[in-house]
C-alpha cells in the first residue's frame, strides 16, 4: 500500500461502469456476472439507506442556518443550542465530504490564489476577515493548456492552467460585516451558513467565488483608459493656455472648455464600460461554474458520497474474491490501483482501509488473527 502525495482518492468512473469492468475482467462465468450485478445493486441500496439517515440528520442541523428555507417552524433555539448545532453541522458536513473523497483546501492553496492574478479572468480581491467561518474543500485537480491574448490583445500565447475539478465552500459572515462596497446585492445574514459548490475553477481564480469579492481593473485596462485621457487633457489644456494668452474671445475659450469637459466625461464613460465588462465576465464565469447552493449542496454531496463508497466497496470485494485466499490489505490496495491504472491510465490513492471497514461492517469480509482479509 503506497503513500502518495499527488494522487487523488476520488475514483473518476461511474459506479455502473466499475460494475461492468469487473464483469468483463474474465474472472466470473456468465451466470456469475448476473449474480454480481444483483449483489452490486443490493449493496448500493444498503449504502443509500445509510446515507439517507445521514442526510436527515444534516437537514435538521442545517435548518436554523438555511438562508432560503422552503418550510416554517415554530421551534426557537437558544444561543447555546444554535452554537452547538452549528458545530455539529460543520463536523457532519465535513465527514460527508470526506466520504465523497473531498479534501480540505490547505492554507498554501488559498494563499496562492490570493497572491497570483488570473491570466484569463478579471482581477478580483476578497477579504477573508469578513467571515466568521470559512471552509473550502476540493476534489480532483488537472492541468490544461489554453490560448490567451497579450500585448494589448495584438498577440496570443499558450499557457498552462492549474484547475480544481470540484470545489465546495462553507461560509458564515461576521456580524459586523458591511457589504455596501462589494458586489453583493442582498446583504448576507450573519446567522446563516452559506454553502456553494463549483466545478472547473482555475486555482488563480479562487477569489472570484467569494460573495464579498471586488472587481479590480488590470494594469493594461487602466492604461487603455488613462493614457488617452492624459494625452487628450494635455492637448486640450495647451490649447486653453495658448488661447488665454493670446487674448482670444471668451466664446472660443468657452468652446474649448466645453470640449475639455466632454473629453473628461468620455474618459469616465470608458472607465465605467471597462468595469462593466469585468463585472459581466465575473458573472458569466460564476454562472457556468456554479453547481448548487445551500441545502442543495449536501443533497448533491450525499449522492457523490454514495457513489464513492459503493465503488470502493465493490472494488475491494472483487479483489478479495480474486485472491482466493486470505490477503494483506496492502496487496489488495496495490492490485486495485494497478488494475485501474492499466484500464484507464488513472493513478489512484485507493482508500483500502475505509473500503475493508465497510465490508467488515456489512459482514461481507472478516479479518483474521494474523491481520489478513
Amino acid at each position: 500500500m503506497g503513500e502518495y502525495e499527488n494522487r487523488e482518492r476520488f475514483i473518476p468512473l461511474q459506479r455502473s461502469e466499475v460494475v461492468n469492468l469487473i464483469c468483463e475482467d474474465g474472472f466470473f462465468h456468465e451466470d456469475e456476472k448476473k449474480k454480481f450485478k444483483e449483489f452490486a445493486l443490493l449493496l448500493q441500496s444498503i449504502l443509500h439507506f445509510e446515507f439517507q439517515n445521514k442526510i436527515e440528520k444534516l437537514k435538521d442541523l442545517y435548518y436554523p442556518f438555511n438562508p432560503d428555507p422552503t418550510t416554517t417552524s415554530r421551534k426557537q433555539y437558544s444561543a447555546r443550542e444554535s452554537e452547538n448545532m452549528g458545530i455539529q453541522f460543520g463536523e457532519k458536513f465535513s465527514e460527508l465530504l470526506n466520504d465523497a473523497n473531498f479534501d480540505k483546501l490547505t492554507d498554501e492553496d488559498i494563499d496562492y490564489a490570493f497572491k497570483v492574478d488570473s491570466p484569463i479572468a478579471v482581477k478580483v480581491d476578497a477579504n477573508t476577515d469578513d467571515f466568521k467561518e470559512l471552509l473550502l474543500f476540493k476534489r480532483g485537480e488537472y492541468t490544461t493548456t489554453i490560448e490567451i491574448p497579450y500585448f494589448f490583445s495584438f498577440l496570443k500565447k499558450n499557457i498552462e492552467l492549474e484547475v480544481f475539478s470540484n470545489l465546495v465552500l462553507l461560509m458564515k459572515f461576521r456580524a459586523d460585516y458591511q457589504p455596501t462596497k462589494t458586489l453583493t446585492v442582498e446583504p448576507p445574514d450573519p446567522d446563516k451558513i452559506y454553502l456553494k459548490t463549483f466545478r472547473n475553477v482555475p486555482k488563480a481564480d479562487l477569489e472570484m467565488l467569494f460573495p464579498n469579492s471586488k472587481v479590480r481593473m488590470k494594469l493594461k485596462d487602466k492604461l487603455k483608459v488613462t493614457i488617452p485621457t492624459v494625452i487628450g487633457l494635455g492637448l486640450v489644456g495647451s490649447k486653453i493656455f495658448n488661447v488665454a494668452g493670446g487674448g482670444v474671445s471668451t466664446i472660443v475659450l468657452g468652446s474649448i472648455i466645453i470640449a475639455l469637459i466632454g473629453y473628461i466625461f468620455k474618459s469616465y464613460l470608458s472607465y465605467k464600460n471597462a468595469v462593466l465588462k469585468y463585472v459581466t465576465a465575473l458573472s458569466q464565469g460564476l454562472y457556468f461554474k456554479s453547481i448548487d447552493n445551500n441545502s442543495g449542496v449536501f443533497y448533491h454531496i450525499v449522492n457523490e458520497a454514495e457513489e464513492e463508497e459503493g465503488k470502493e466497496a465493490l472494488l475491494s470485494y472483487y479483489f478479495l474474491l480474486k485472491s482466493r485466499k486470505p490477503a494483506k490489505d496492502t496487496d489488495i490496495d496495490d492490485e486495485v490501483e494497478k488494475w485501474i491504472e492499466n484500464k484507464y491510465n488513472i493513478k489512484l490513492d485507493f482508500e483500502i482501509s475505509d473500503a475493508l471497514s465497510k465490508l467488515q461492517r456489512l459482514e461481507l469480509a472478516e479479518k483474521t488473527e494474523k491481520g489478513l482479509w
